[in-house]
């Protein structure tokens, strides 16, 4: 497809959202820098649970205004219908190429950074809090729900970039605290999320934080790399 059909598929509309999206999507970035700052002075060894403390209520702080301006402004209000049962297989099903795309990353080693935070977390049942319910919950709902769902209204006919947009958006955001090995690695990763989500009819919101969930905390224990 060249550039001028593509444009032509591109029907841009809703200005007002356009900058919403693009102010809270900076405002996120900014975020996440102060987050990896104050983050070098939490507790960490020998006292974990101050600093398991501060950090779920820092990832608070730092949803608040994406959950605020969802609830606001968004033109893309999702429905949670939690009696789905199909949705929970899809999602432990999603894993699978979610795992395969690391696997062709790095199927080598797990990074430092994992490895080293379930070691001074050293709880399981905190590290499965943290990463589902923490994390994954709130990366899927900024990026997946948010920032794809207000794409594909914004977009147009064009919103079959939705997913791919919003999935380059969200490895970018891992700049902040990874290199670009990390930045690479999350971009596939939430591509294949977000069109998944796109695309199969019973994969929701639940589904892709289920996946991310069990991609992050499997990975914490060093389980999916050979």
């Amino acid at each position: 497809m060249g550039l001028d059909k593509l444009n032509k598929k591109i029907e841009i509309k809703n200005e007002k959202n356009i900058k919403i999206l693009i102010l809270t999507l900076i405002l996120h970035h900014v975020m996440l820098y102060l987050f990896d700052i104050t983050d070098r002075f939490r507790f960490k060894e020998p006292w974990p649970w101050p600093h398991n403390i501060s950090l779920l209520l820092m990832t608070i702080v730092v949803a608040a205004p994406v959950v605020f301006v969802y609830f606001k402004f968004s033109l893309n209000k999702e429905k949670v219908n939690i009696k789905n049962w199909k949705q929970y297989i899809i999602g432990i099903l999603l894993y699978i190429p979610v795992w395969l795309v690391a696997q062709i990353n790095y199927g080598r080693a797990i990074p430092a950074d994992f490895s080293d935070y379930a070691r001074y977390e050293g709880d399981m049942l905190w590290t499965f809090f943290y990463y589902f319910f923490c994390v994954a919950l709130y990366e899927e709902f900024m990026f997946r729900v948010y920032v794809q769902g207000e794409l594909q209204i914004i977009m147009g006919k064009a919103k079959f970039l939705a997913p791919l947009i919003a999935g380059i958006l969200f490895g970018y955001a891992h700049i902040v605290n990874g290199d670009m090995e990390q930045v690479l690695l999350t971009t596939a990763i939430g591509i294949v999320l977000g069109y998944a989500k796109y695309f199969i009819k019973d994969c929701t919101f639940i589904s892709v934080v289920i996946a991310h969930g069990l991609y992050d905390y499997i990975l914490t224990w060093g389980l999916p790399f050979f």
